[in-house]
């Protein structure tokens, strides 16, 4: 298994360029094998996800890109899927400012958020996710996400969210590599730059035989997308 260093997601000490993000993710590669090109429907896939996301709503360009799609025998069931998949970066909000939430109602002498949870909120912790993979690797880049949900939210709302995370991962049609070489393209692009899970993903997709080649295609089609220009 592929492991990388994961940081905790509150640093902007310095702007993220695309460029910055590009040759991070390209040290993370240099043992990986060349490997062969990505083939044309995830490459069209990776170019919807990129135009979709909710960070760029670039709607011409998803019309263009769900043809190319089609036209490379994609299905409007890898389509939709893919939708779903995407939509999930929302979730980056609550990783990204947990640790930010948590000291500030610290420094503010916040009750609930001690440095422990409580006997009754770790029941909730292991029934609800405290013990998943998944869950722990989102704990080593952001500490503070499910501990700050568990305790200042009700049970159902963690439980929506965390069922919310998990459910693109229960697609039908698209490929576990496909679901990374998504996650890579949408923390890339140049409306959402996010190193965090950007190293989840490029390490899972190693791990499930990803080569150089594969990545460097998905950041050239990632990086062509274009910034959020609103939506009327």
């Amino acid at each position: 298994m592929v492991e990388f260093l994961l940081e905790v997601a509150d640093d902007q000490s310095e702007d993220l360029t695309v460029e910055k993000v590009g040759a991070a993710v390209r040290a993370l590669l240099v043992d990986a094998p060349p490997g062969e090109p990505l083939d044309d429907v995830t490459a069209a896939l990776v170019g919807l996800a990129t135009r979709a996301c909710g960070t760029t709503l670039d709607l011409e360009g998803t019309r263009e890109h769900i043809g190319r799609v089609l036209d490379a025998g994609g299905s409007g069931e890898q389509i939709e899927e893919m939708m779903v998949l995407i939509s999930g970066i929302g979730i980056h909000g609550l990783i990204g400012t947990a640790s930010v939430v948590a000291r500030a109602l610290r420094e503010h002498g916040h009750p609930a958020v001690g440095d422990t949870l409580t006997p009754e909120q770790e029941v909730v912790w292991e029934r609800l996710g405290g013990g998943d993979a998944r869950e722990a690797r989102v704990a080593r880049v952001s500490p503070d996400f499910l501990p700050n949900l568990v305790r200042l939210v009700p049970e159902p709302m963690v439980k929506a969210v965390l069922d919310f995370r998990a459910a693109p991962w229960f697609s039908e049609t698209l490929t576990p590599l496909q679901m990374e070489f998504i996650g890579i393209a949408v923390d890339t692009m140049p409306s959402h730059r996010f190193m965090p899970t950007l190293r989840m993903h490029v390490g899972r997709a190693l791990d499930l035989g990803a080569g150089r080649r594969q990545i460097e295609d998905v950041l050239s089609i990632s990086a062509a997308a274009p910034q959020h220009r609103g939506l009327w």
